[in-house]
């Protein structure tokens, strides 16, 4: 596999040229630009699952995610099969702005493609104060993802477990906590607590290690793959172009 050398930077600009036409208002593209560098300084795979997720992106406007509910402490949010970058910092900052009234809460969204993109959501609230649990399940490999963070902390803990069956019944689902207190899933949630109890841990990242990612990947710059990288200045150009022509034809009216 042929790799290039880009800067934290450096990507953090093209990926939102390749964001800025698809969306209508700033902050969605620089949220979801900013969504896929977390997850690449991370190592944990922002632009192979942003490209994945490009045609779930493009297409965001056909999709209109539904409140199914709307408690003080209790969202359920229906996605419609699509991509958690459309909606991820929305519903996290919902959450949020609920845990700072009712001192908790707690977000399930069903029904959504790429879950794995709530793991920065999880570092956002406890940036703002907010200890942080988030998990979700990956049936086919019968693992259980939970990503969580202490209030006022900058790294997460991230670990991967292998549960003994499937639960279809999560399939394509994840939740997320967000609270002013210390969270404990073992207590609040029996469910998950017996199935983390009884699971394997397959992998665990460490708050330190994401630390160590962060600070070498900022020192060194970011190695990708050229495949990947390629194709999103092929998507950023194309966008470039199209957006003159545009202005081009405007202009002559």
């Amino acid at each position: 596999m042929n790799t290039t050398k880009i800067s934290i930077n450096e990507l953090s600009a093209l990926l939102k040229r390749v964001l800025e036409s698809l969306y209508a208002d700033n902050k969605d593209y620089e949220d979801t630009a900013q969504l896929a560098l977390w997850l690449e300084i991370h190592n944990l795979n922002g632009i192979s699952t942003l490209l994945s997720a490009m045609e779930y992106i493009t297409n965001h406007d056909a999709v209109v995610p539904t409140l199914i509910t709307d408690d003080v402490d209790r969202c359920v949010i229906d996605n419609m099969n699509g991509s958690l970058f459309n909606i991820a910092c929305v519903a996290t900052d919902m959450t949020i702005a609920k845990s700072s009234f009712a001192g908790y809460c707690h977000t399930n969204i069903i029904n959504c493609q790429h879950l794995n993109v709530i793991i920065p959501c999880v570092a956002r609230c406890g940036a703002r104060g907010y200890s942080s649990s988030a998990w979700w399940f990956e049936t086919s490999a019968k693992q259980l993802h939970v990503a969580s963070i202490s209030a006022n902390q900058t790294n997460l803990k991230y670990r991967i477990m292998e549960i003994g069956s499937e639960s279809d019944i999560y399939h394509r689902h994840v939740d997320l906590i967000c609270s002013q207190e210390k969270i404990d899933l073992s207590d609040s949630y029996e469910h998950l607590g017996h199935l983390m109890d009884s699971a394997r841990q397959k992998k665990q990242i460490s708050s330190i290690k994401f630390k160590q990612r962060f600070e070498k990947n900022q020192n060194n710059g970011l190695t990708i793959d050229e495949a990947n990288y390629l194709r999103l200045y092929k998507i950023a150009d194309q966008i470039l172009v199209e957006a003159t022509e545009k202005s081009r034809h405007n202009a002559g009216e």
